[in-house]
């Protein structure tokens, strides 16, 4: 009897193998369902953001809910993005991911390198052929109406054309220099080309950024010594200006979308002409403001410290100066000419930079306007072949 009843208690403790999985699936189950409420209410209770610091961009908003995008399909797709932009945590699980694959070896996110000595490098972007081509017959248009005007053109070339030997092992990029090559031999008959390439490919200097595709003050000084001539600026370049460090806490667009180094930190410098006449107007027409410098100190609390120059872009500025010149230069430019014109301020009366991008009008308007001497087209590589809005800020004003 006793053997029995043991017996019987034995088997009641017994629990089924099957039975104790399936009791462990469920409470992972509801784990991690709870898990995913928490995570859902978190979202729903924490206000969206505007901007991600890290990522140096606005963040999607949450979108109106239309007849017109719901029938389009459009709603879904902007709420897709909504919710990747304002999930919480977004950053975090990005970043677990990069390091993961890095381990793996991984060397490059999205259009980011991670090159030799931690170097990152943007890729070389391809023209659209069209594109192209329109913008080619709008500068050609542009100084053909404008004959007693100076006209020169500087195409910089990006940091994985000059620097392709430190691209990690395999990684290829598009030949620019055969893109540039082909823009100049449409146009060098037209005006002045600047050709910077070599004095930058021969430099050991570090002159553009390691986590930011931009060139540095250094790089661009460098740039400007080498064709200063040939914008009729003489002078003793180098005796000219102060170079002065305004942060050594700058981590790069680069770094920032990409998720490599993290830790990478680097300086800006600035340049300033030495003695007198180095005063300045800066009006930003847009927006009705006029400073007197050309650096927005308050950037440099920012994500996006290389803002220091001029706030970064906007669609036109007018710049003042103390020069006794009469010279006024028109600049067509993208980013890369904002750390650039510190170093043309002594030589011109005035400057007017127009970014493209962001103009709304046509140069003829500003041609009248200011009374423009000479002129400069300054782009970075990629810049140039991205932006599709020259030949429209270059057509003839009807």
């Amino acid at each position: 009897m006793e053997k029995r009843a043991r017996t019987r208690r034995q088997n009641k403790n017994k629990t089924p193998k099957k039975l104790r999985t399936g009791r462990i699936s469920i409470t992972f189950s509801r784990i991690f369902l709870l898990f995913l409420f928490l995570i859902l209410l978190v979202n729903v209770i924490v206000p969206d953001r505007l901007m991600s610091s890290a990522e140096n961009r606005m963040l999607t908003s949450r979108p109106l809910v239309t007849t017109n995008s719901i029938l389009t399909g459009s709603f879904m797709s902007q709420y897709e993005r909504y919710l990747s932009d304002q999930f919480v945590g977004r950053s975090w699980f990005t970043n677990l991911a990069i390091n993961v694959r890095r381990l793996g070896g991984n060397r490059i996110e999205g259009d980011v390198f991670l090159g030799r000595d931690n170097q990152l490098l943007e890729d070389i972007v391809i023209g659209d052929a069209d594109e192209l081509w329109a913008n080619i017959e709008g500068i050609q248009s542009f100084v053909r109406r404008y004959p007693t005007v100076n006209h020169h053109m500087m195409i910089v070339p990006d940091a994985a054309n000059i620097w392709s030997e430190k691209l990690p092992p395999l990684a290829s990029v598009a030949d620019q220099n055969r893109q540039i090559n082909m823009v100049r031999g449409e146009l060098e008959n037209e005006l002045v080309w600047l050709d910077v390439s070599n004095a930058l490919s021969e430099s050991t200097e570090k002159i553009y950024y390691q986590t930011d595709r931009y060139w540095t003050s250094l790089g661009a000084f460098i740039a400007f010594q080498d064709i200063a001539g040939s914008l009729g600026i003489n002078g003793d370049s180098p005796m000219d200006f102060a170079a002065f460090p305004v942060t050594i806490d700058f981590r790069g667009g680069l770094a920032t979308r990409s998720g490599f180094l993290p830790g990478a930190r680097e300086e800006i410098f600035i340049y300033v002409p030495r003695g007198e006449g180095s005063e300045v107007i800066v009006n930003y027409i847009d927006q009705q403001r006029r400073t007197t410098t050309l650096f927005e100190q308050s950037m440099l609390e920012t994500g996006n410290q290389h803002q220091i120059f001029f706030g970064g872009d906007t669609s036109i500025i007018s710049i003042r100066t103390a020069s006794s010149s009469e010279r006024r230069l028109l600049i067509i430019k993208d980013s890369f000419a904002n750390n650039f014109v510190q170093f043309l301020t002594p030589y011109f009366r005035e400057i007017i930079m127009v970014d493209p991008r962001y103009y709304a009008g046509t140069i003829d308007e500003i041609m009248t306007h200011y009374r423009i001497t000479d002129s400069l087209i300054l782009y970075s590589g990629n810049g140039f072949f991205r932006d599709n809005n020259i030949s429209d800020v270059m057509a003839r004003e009807d």
